[in-house]
């Protein structure tokens, strides 16, 4: 989540604080860390949280999208030291705002919007007046821009259509009167920067095979002579800033493997240490669900060598446990969900995922375990994002929960009607958690309050629909929910905590659970725990003394 945070010096890092939805800096020298908002609300309601920041060309000002308890995206300024927080710009209509540059002159910082359509604008937003100016407009994602030294023109990558993920980088002038493809071809090129001299563009090319950073000549907006490759075998980099010959990007490594741990299922005793559910290693895997009959594993899993799990193609895995043999399918969907799902179906022969793409729909789909076709089920707006999703008894209803507002929905399969269960406005990331109880009857989920004091209730309701009733709650958010596989407990983690609850909320104990990780489930007999186990960091790294190589 570090967009653009780079100061000029290259001293300071600003991002947003997860932990209160706060926007912070990071003093890179001396590892100090401090925050520069004090109105974030992350694990509150209502929501409010800033991402995505730039530094003004003094670094004495960062500009960074606002997001408000209403749902409006804002751009907003702040002075380093904190002081002087003002909105210069805000839109109900779109969903979200990205700063990308800030004008030499300090006056202008481009930005990217999103449509609630899925499309992309490309802007100009004046820091005084706030008066915006179009630049591009369409259904392409637009993944990074900047404006070039002399303030002329904006270099900026784009997808080529709305149904690929490969980009094509373009200049377009800052008063959007007339633009070029700078780089088009069947490769994925994405800009990483101007050069220092404005007559240099840098990007990422995956054209040899393997993605490497190349340069390619502009005079007057237009390209000069032949793409060159100055570094090859790179890999995957995300730019955050081009500064001085310097390439500053960030890496995101995930290593993380599914793992289980036997349990006795009448007291959750756990009775030999966790494990990998396989003996080999073939990239990182997610979120782990156990077929009907308990003898196969489906998991979201990375194999393109990338290591960020939010870019990656789709790709699930399901391994036998009596064999060891692990396949893999991949659903034509981009944007396949990594936080929820997949989930068998109740007849063991498809899996239920989310996708956030552009087409054909943003929604809750159906994978075919043997083929891998999709089938649409819920079609969502995508300025309504889905959370969750599960199976219903017997496969002929789909529980799924949105935000913007928070919802709990039944679908209809057959009919495709949807009822709502349960509204809860200005939730939270990451509420509600749902769990449908065995009998398919009742449907848990969790919910948060603010007053008097910050609270997690864990509530049931039918799942016809009624009034819901809390069960039990706690202080601490509930990160994983289950119902036991004979319907008399709940189980849950708070952190590293696991407790278990009867559905009445008469009893509630604590487990003593030796398992460090994430996204848990339970086999159908109960008497085994799959978990996600291992660890993601990010970095920052700096390619220095990059100049274009000449042609020969």
């Amino acid at each position: 989540d570090w967009c653009n945070g780079l100061s000029s010096n290259a001293r300071y890092l600003s991002y947003p604080d997860w932990d209160t939805g706060d926007l912070a800096v990071a003093d890179l020298t001396t590892g100090q860390v401090r925050r520069v908002t004090t109105q974030g609300t992350i694990n509150a309601s209502p929501v409010a949280f800033g991402e995505c920041s730039i530094f003004s060309p003094d670094d004495k000002q960062i500009a960074f999208f606002w997001q408000t308890p209403d749902t409006a995206s804002e751009l907003r300024v702040v002075g380093f030291d904190g002081s002087g927080m003002r909105t210069v710009y805000r839109d109900v209509e779109r969903t979200y705002l990205r700063p990308l540059d800030w004008s030499a002159d300090g006056r202008s910082v481009v930005v990217e919007l999103f449509e609630k359509n899925g499309g992309k604008i490309l802007a100009m937003i004046s820091m005084n007046s706030g008066a915006m100016r179009v630049l591009k407009s369409g259904e392409g994602g637009i993944s990074a821009a900047q404006l070039s030294p002399d303030g002329r023109f904006v270099a900026y990558s784009a997808r080529t259509s709305a149904d690929s993920t490969k980009q094509d980088v373009f200049v377009i002038t800052t008063d959007g009167s007339a633009g070029t493809a700078l780089i088009s071809h069947p490769a994925d090129d994405a800009l990483l920067g101007w050069g220092p001299d404005g007559a240099t563009v840098f990007f990422a090319s995956d054209r040899t095979g393997s993605y490497g950073v190349w340069s390619i000549g502009v005079q007057n907006g237009r390209p000069e002579g032949a793409p060159v490759l100055v570094k090859p075998d790179t890999g995957a980099i995300t730019p955050v800033r081009l500064l001085n010959g310097t390439l500053y990007y960030a890496t995101q490594t995930s290593i993380s493997d599914i793992y289980a741990a036997p349990i006795d299922p009448a007291t959750f005793r756990q009775l030999a240490p966790g494990a990998p559910v396989k003996s080999y290693s073939t990239g990182p895997d997610f979120a782990a669900d156990w077929s009907p009959d308990g003898k196969f594993l489906a998991y979201r899993s990375i194999r393109s060598g990338a290591g960020d799990p939010l870019s990656a193609p789709a790709l699930v895995s399901i391994l036998s446990l009596d064999t060891g043999k692990e396949r893999q399918i991949r659903p034509a969907l981009e944007g396949l969900d990594f936080n929820d799902g997949p989930h068998w179906s109740p007849d063991g022969r498809s899996l239920l995922v989310i996708a956030r793409q552009l087409t054909p729909e943003h929604g809750v789909y159906k994978v075919d375990v043997e083929t891998g076709a999709t089938t649409l089920i819920v079609r969502a707006p995508r300025d309504h994002p889905l959370l969750h999703a599960l199976w219903g008894r017997g496969g002929q209803s789909v529980f799924y929960t949105t935000s913007s507002p928070t919802r709990i929905v039944r679908h209809d399969v057959a009919t495709g009607q949807d009822t709502d269960l349960v509204s809860l406005p200005n939730s939270p990331a990451g509420i509600p958690r749902i769990a449908l109880s065995p009998d398919g009857r009742s449907l848990a989920f969790t919910a948060r309050e603010t007053t008097p004091a910050p609270r997690t209730t864990l509530n049931l309701v039918s799942a016809d629909g009624g009034p819901a009733r809390e069960v039990c709650c706690s202080g601490a958010l509930i990160n994983s929910l289950k119902w036991t596989p004979d319907g008399r407990y709940l189980f849950f983690n708070r952190g590293p905590e696991f407790w278990r609850t009867t559905p009445d909320g008469q009893v509630v104990e604590k487990i003593n659970l030796d398992l460090k990780g994430r996204w848990f489930a339970l086999s159908p007999d109960g008497r085994r725990i799959a978990f996600t186990f291992g660890q993601s960091k990010s970095e920052l790294w700096a390619l220095e003394n990059l100049a274009p190589r000449k042609n020969r």
